[in-house]
């Protein structure tokens, strides 16, 4: 599980990117978590770098997740539909910040 906190924005995309291209590219699981249950703030950079990693996973035969959402983020993923492809229902927070 990759575990993530604080603001989602350009000032740490290289960061967010690093570790997503690091969790997708582990021959050693088939699922990625990515736990944000302690992110207040997502732009729409960092949305996209999530979206972007997904998409590999796929083409690596693996699946992403998107865990523990809650607030802002959890709206913002709902508003584009995102959480009904990507949330792991029924595992910490409460999809569509309800």
């Amino acid at each position: 599980m990759a575990r993530i906190g604080g603001d989602l924005d350009l000032v740490v995309s290289a960061d967010l990117r690093r570790r997503l291209d690091h969790a997708v590219s582990d021959d050693t699981v088939t699922t990625v978590l990515l736990d944000l249950s302690e992110v207040g703030f997502v732009d729409a950079h960092c949305i996209g770098l999530i979206v972007s990693a997904r998409t590999e996973a796929a083409k690596r035969g693996r699946t992403l997740e998107v865990v523990g959402l809650q607030g802002l983020p959890a709206r913002v993923f709902g508003l584009l539909g995102l959480d009904s492809v990507m949330v792991r229902q029924g595992y910490g927070g409460k999809p569509g910040g309800r």
